[in-house]
């Protein structure tokens, strides 16, 4: 059998330039080569010391699959500047000069990096949100479970576990 996937290094979180209700997360992609998916999650409330048994059972925690093998890839992209050209069309990034689309998974080979940009009416500015992202294996994902001694495969802060509060830029 497989071994389960390590927990994921160096996920980010950028509010979406110039956007209500939206989040851009952003991942380094997984070292093992098996990686089939990932989980997302995310929710108002911290779920970092919960069983991933339990927070797929928690409908208070949102949940998104991604499938790499419907990755688009893309050479470069910089989140952090974007232009509205012409007035009144979507951000598109510089690098990539073209805006994210909601519910794609997308590759950066420039720096190694997976993106995906989540669009919801609940995310609201100006509160906490908690994200997890999880690689997924034929085996399965991480085993969070804080009660096995030794066990190195939890979700935990600066890993593949973040707090945002998003921030509204728009005038």
């Amino acid at each position: 059998p497989k071994a389960v996937p390590k927990p994921l290094d160096g996920i980010g979180a950028l509010d979406a330039l110039k956007a209500e209700n939206g989040i851009i997360l952003n991942w380094t992609k997984s070292k093992q080569d098996d990686i089939d998916s990932y989980s997302i999650y995310y929710s108002e409330n911290d779920f970092s010391g919960k069983k991933i048994s339990d927070i797929k059972k928690d409908e208070s925690i949102k949940k998104i699959l991604v499938d790499i093998e419907s990755s688009i890839k893309i050479d470069n992209i910089d989140l952090t500047k974007c232009d509205f050209n012409p007035i009144g069309s979507p951000c598109k990034y510089s690098g990539f000069n073209n805006p994210l689309l909601t519910d794609k998974l997308y590759y950066s080979r420039s720096n190694n990096k997976f993106i995906y940009l989540i669009k919801d009416a609940n995310l609201m500015d100006e509160k906490q949100y908690y994200f997890a992202v999880t690689a997924v294996n034929s085996q399965g994902e991480i085993s969070n479970d804080k009660s096995i001694e030794g066990n190195t495969y939890i979700l935990g802060e600066g890993k593949n576990y973040l707090k945002v509060i998003p921030k509204d830029d728009l005038a």
